[in-house]
């Protein structure tokens, strides 16, 4: 053991004071902050149908999964094909850390691609699944996907939550949203791709409009 000098207990208590701030504010409160206005709206607004409990349990699970909502994606009140999940965690790397794997069953993925798409006033940063081969389904599966962190979208994840640490320290961990789309390529894989962007965009315009009133 190093003995201290008296004359630094008063800056070396002070250094320890600020640094127990946070451990204090995270392990014993359990700090938060939501950063949507209106969470429960934004996932009414997609008025999907009520799950059952064991596929809430599945997401709490597996995802840490705070809220959700899943349910068909339609168009002009037609099917597509397509089936959407939208998942709010306050543990981020469930989310951004390939979701498809744990989200999609009985396909294998080979890996993601990111790409930009063009909504008119923004780009949006989205992450479109590459399957290698089918174990399950005889349909060619598709799937797509956007996160939302601090009101942004994120094409980093591990910058973006870099980048929000220090916040983080004063007014504590922020949830992240995911928005994915999948299901079967369909006989015009055009259309079906045209579906995908089409519902990431409003999905997008739902969350800026909702969480930022």
């Amino acid at each position: 053991m190093i003995p201290v000098s008296f004359r630094y207990v008063r800056p070396v208590g002070l250094l320890l004071a600020l640094a127990s701030v946070p451990v204090i504010a995270h392990s014993v409160i359990g700090l938060a902050s939501e950063t949507c206005a209106d969470p429960k709206t934004l996932l009414a607004g997609f008025d999907a149908p009520e799950p059952s409990p064991a596929r809430a349990e599945f997401l709490r699970s597996v995802m840490h999964m705070s809220e959700f909502a899943e349910g068909s994606v339609t168009r002009d009140g037609r099917t597509t094909g397509l089936d959407y999940l939208v998942l709010r965690s306050w543990d981020p790397k469930r989310l951004y850390h390939r979701p498809e794997q744990r989200l999609l069953k009985g396909v294998v993925a080979k890996g993601t691609r990111w790409e930009w798409l063009e909504t008119g006033d923004r780009r949006l940063p989205i992450q479109t699944v590459e399957y290698e081969k089918l174990l399950v389904t005889q349909s060619k599966p598709v799937a797509a996907y956007l996160l939302v962190y601090d009101g942004e979208p994120v094409s980093n994840p591990y910058w973006a939550q870099l980048r929000s640490s220090m916040s983080q320290l004063v007014w504590g961990k922020q949830p992240m949203t995911l928005y994915f789309v999948y299901g079967g390529r369909g006989r015009d894989p055009g259309e079906t791709e045209a579906h995908i962007r089409s519902w990431l965009i409003d999905a997008w315009r739902r969350h800026r409009s909702v969480c930022a009133s």
